[in-house]
């Protein structure tokens, strides 16, 4: 099941955590940024 729930000081080192090793593992030319994600198309890429 996933929770989503919103952003706080309270997760945040789990949020990073997430992005800075497994949100992008199959994707490393994303990894530097998580941003990038939302900015810029697949087919950009």
């Amino acid at each position: 099941m996933i929770e989503v729930v919103g952003l706080s000081p309270a997760n945040l080192q789990a949020f990073l955590a997430f992005f800075d090793h497994d949100g992008f593992a199959d994707n490393p030319e994303w990894a530097s940024c998580y941003c990038r994600c939302f900015s810029r198309l697949c087919t950009d890429l």
